[in-house]
């Protein structure tokens, strides 16, 4: 019961000092893991707005976002973000496609983009120490 509570504090200490309370395992997702839990985090986000409107949901629907970009390959963070962006932007633009089938994908596919810019970035930041992400 002591070493449960000194390993929790001790994980606890490593995040707010900029750490992370995951082990380092070496244990990378599949690709097909980052892209099933990117959609799972699209679809989650999507539902905590209207027509839905979860809101209590948002506090969850990151999670396998987070859980991607920190065990996730590079190239399965990059995908999957883009997927999470356009799952995401696909269903919460869904009425896009009253101007057309090609403008709802066009607008989907660049939200996809910026989702794989903002995963890269997000990978390449956790990678920096405590001071870098603060500032």
């Amino acid at each position: 019961m002591a070493t449960s509570l000194v390993r929790a504090r001790i994980a606890a200490q490593a995040v707010l000092l900029g750490g992370t309370a995951l082990p380092e395992s070496g244990k990378t997702l599949s690709l097909r893991g980052s892209l099933i839990l990117c959609a799972l985090s699209g679809i989650l986000l999507f539902l905590c707005f209207p027509p839905v409107g979860w809101w209590p949901l948002a506090w969850v629907a990151l999670a396998p976002w987070l859980v991607s970009v920190r065990m996730g390959s590079g190239r399965g963070n990059a995908l999957g973000s883009g997927v999470a962006g356009f799952v995401f932007f696909g269903a919460l633009l869904y009425w896009l496609a009253l101007f057309g089938f090609s403008v709802w994908l066009i607008v989907a596919a660049f939200y996809g983009l910026v989702g794989m810019v903002w995963g890269v970035s997000a990978r390449g930041l956790g990678r920096l120490g405590w001071l870098p992400r603060v500032i």
